[in-house]
């Protein structure tokens, strides 16, 4: 015989399956939680475990240094783990977290949300708006702004959009932000290392 329990779990999954934004809810969530979090002690005690790992850490901190949400104790992250490596290994580990970080982003963004807010988008001729914007001249200055915007080491999200509007395949927006991503976190290291 089936409880309540049961049957409330089972009317909430069919409720949650047919929803149509369950990509854009569960972004919205993450990045709130994500804000409660950074001014914690728990958020301290991830970056010094992340810290003593070195190598790994700066895979993460290259990683989290693409999102909005995480550029601040990303940059802490790399910095300290920064002291105690080498540079140039440490500069490609963290290159290669964040192309990862930029791909999540690239599949989460234009896979899930992108698809989940279409209608909405044709509905408020956003749509339209860009299709004009990548047949038109402008579009490779949109692109080239987006590339700039990635090599800063700040996130992401900003540049990505805007090189996705030059219709550039996945694999060359990741190969630019490999090369980009590259000299950012260099730059931004070797900033650190001369300022302490």
């Amino acid at each position: 015989m089936r409880t309540k329990n049961t049957t409330f779990l089972n009317v909430m999954h069919k409720n949650w399956v047919r929803f149509g934004y369950k990509h854009t809810l569960l972004a919205i969530l993450v990045a709130f939680l994500t804000i409660l979090l950074l001014d914690t002690a728990i958020i301290a005690v991830i970056l010094e475990f992340f810290q003593h790992l070195q190598y790994i850490g700066g895979f993460v901190g290259g990683m989290m240094l693409v999102s909005t949400f995480l550029a601040a104790p990303a940059i802490v992250l790399l910095l300290s783990v920064a002291d105690n490596v080498s540079l140039l290994p440490l500069v490609l580990i963290a290159t290669i977290g964040s192309v990862f970080g930029d791909w999540l982003i690239l599949k989460f963004l234009q896979d899930e949300i992108a698809l989940e807010l279409r209608p909405l988008a044709k509905k408020l001729n956003i749509k339209r708006r860009l299709s004009h914007l990548q047949k038109s001249k402008l579009r490779h200055l949109v692109t080239a702004i987006g590339a700039f915007v990635i090599m800063l080491p700040t996130p992401d999200e900003l540049g990505l959009s805007l090189m996705g509007i030059g219709h550039l395949k996945r694999s060359r927006i990741l190969l630019i932000c490999f090369f980009l991503d590259f000299i950012g976190i260099y730059g931004l290291l070797v900033l650190g290392r001369n300022l302490v």
